[in-house]
């Protein structure tokens, strides 16, 4: 759990423009944005590309000039950068973040105990830009902070930011202060077989393996790793033994049989009755990270010690997986009111850009 060195009762300055980056597990974005004089954010010149390091292995000086690179369109917009960082991220008390560790696929093991502010200003500085003000924060604690408008609206006295998307993470707030709990590291959830064949199979064996139970990146190679254990047709075992990957898209449009690209199950060596057990077995794995979600969930809000509870929810495999969200709802609901606590859920569209906004005008 690492301190974001952020609070929630901090005002918000007016009518002045930043830059924001918001750095996900599959896209980088980077734009402006200002609050105006009624509070309504203004979000200009974004553009979204793939993450930095996600297709092929780079080194530490490439990461941060490609990183650079990007910011180049905005880089005399403003004089400070809110930087959503969506990795492992010691934050320190001058708002600077050295990463942990790499999660989500990117490939750059030089960059792993960098200052990532400090390393990215150098790089302006060689360009011969003067150096940002940059403050880094977790995806989750920008989507902690996005929800305490409408929050604090509805008399919220105690904040949650929760992800599930291509990974998973958490934010909270303890004694007022907002914290990363970096939930997809946590590793005392017992473990099935297809869950510790998945692990040895990555790039950071025994590492995120919470993360890797419930998150976009894992469900389809999880169900893969199932079916190919599975009591199929002689046909079905075959096609299931040829897949050498399954992404969670294609397993997700099977299973709600809603006529989009099924990708390597658009294969009739499936049987009708292999069709319902392939089914019945991603189903387990979303019932699963259901469940797993809504613990999550329901331990970060009692955490707060306070409610009611603002949930900001975001993540598109929490959003857009078949029959995910409703489960995950009802099971949290079950879990708060057993535990006393009251809350509610929202959803912010642009949660990470508007965090880290907020972060960097709240300095």
């Amino acid at each position: 759990m690492l301190d974001a060195y952020l609070h929630v009762d901090k005002e918000i300055e007016k009518n002045r423009k930043v830059i924001v980056i918001d750095a996900g597990g599959t896209n980088l974005r980077v734009g402006t944005a200002l609050f105006n004089d009624i509070g309504v954010l203004e979000i200009g010149n974004l553009q979204k590309s793939g993450m930095v390091g996600l297709d092929r292995q780079i080194s530490k000086a490439e990461f941060f000039e490609l990183l650079a690179d990007r910011v180049m369109p905005v880089i005399d917009e403003a004089d400070a950068i809110g930087f959503c960082f969506s990795y492992p991220c010691e934050i320190q008390p001058n708002h600077d973040g050295k990463l942990l560790q790499w999660t989500k696929g990117v490939d750059a093991p030089e960059v792993v105990g960098c200052l990532l502010g400090d390393e990215l200003n150098k790089v302006f500085e060689a360009r011969g830009i003067a150096r940002k003000k940059i403050v880094l924060l977790n995806d989750t604690v920008a989507t902690l902070l996005a929800g305490v408008a409408e929050g604090a609206a509805r008399g919220a006295k105690g904040y949650v930011g929760f992800i599930l998307g291509t990974g998973t993470n958490t934010a909270t707030l303890e004694n007022g202060e907002v914290i990363n709990v970096e939930s997809g590291g946590f590793n005392k959830v017992p473990l099935a077989d297809i869950d510790r064949e998945l692990d040895v199979a990555t790039n950071n064996p025994g590492q995120q393996v919470f993360e890797k139970m419930i998150s976009g990146t894992y469900m389809g190679p999880l169900t893969l790793v199932a079916l190919k254990k599975a009591p199929l047709s002689d046909k079905g075992q075959q096609a299931i033994a040829a897949m050498e990957s399954l992404n969670l898209i294609h397993i997700d449009n099977f299973a709600a049989q809603n006529g989009r690209d099924i990708g390597p199950l658009d294969d009739a060596r499936f049987s009708e009755a292999d069709g319902e057990l392939i089914r019945a077995v991603f189903a387990a794995v979303v019932a699963r990270s259901a469940h797993l979600s809504a613990v999550n969930l329901a331990v970060a809000a009692i955490r707060n010690g306070t409610s009611p509870v603002c949930i900001n929810l975001d993540g598109s495999t929490f959003f857009k997986t078949f029959q995910l969200r409703d489960q995950a709802e009802a099971e949290l609901q079950r879990l708060l009111e057993q535990a006393g606590v009251d809350y509610f859920c929202v959803h912010i569209d642009d949660a990470p850009v508007i965090g880290a906004a907020i972060a960097a005008l709240s300095l």
